[in-house]
């Protein structure tokens, strides 16, 4: 799921609430991904997620998150709260304005992580015709 963002504030439990009641539930064992289109150069801080954000995609069964961000939340607090759940993430993500709001498939090969925190992925959303 690709969720578009216009607030320059953090994405909150609500905003998600509202993609649902758009788009339909949020499907257990998906990827959710945070289009903001912050870049570096704009004004402000950039946004992020919430903690009650992240709480509400964990209970929804999400396995993973991505943004078009360089962090998850420009304090850490939620990438930390993310990660420490066993969930994974992808930051920096590009040319999400792309990819549809439900439909796509991601995919993204990655090395099993042994004593270390990060590694640069190259990942691809199918898009159905």
């Amino acid at each position: 799921l690709v969720i578009r963002f216009n607030d320059p504030g953090l994405i909150t439990a609500t905003h998600l609430e509202q993609f649902e009641t758009a788009h339909g539930p949020i499907p257990a064992g998906s990827f959710v991904a945070a289009h903001t289109g912050w870049e570096w150069g704009t004004q402000g801080t950039a946004p992020g997620w919430s903690i009650p954000a992240l709480e509400l995609l964990h209970h929804r069964g999400v396995t993973a998150i991505g943004h078009d961000l360089p962090d998850t939340d420009p304090s850490l607090q939620a990438q930390s709260w993310w990660l420490h759940h066993d969930h994974w993430q992808i930051e920096n993500l590009t040319n999400l304005e792309q990819v549809p709001k439900r439909g796509a498939t991601i995919v993204c090969n990655f090395p099993v992580p042994v004593g270390g925190a990060s590694f640069p992925v190259r990942p691809l959303a199918l898009i159905p015709d």
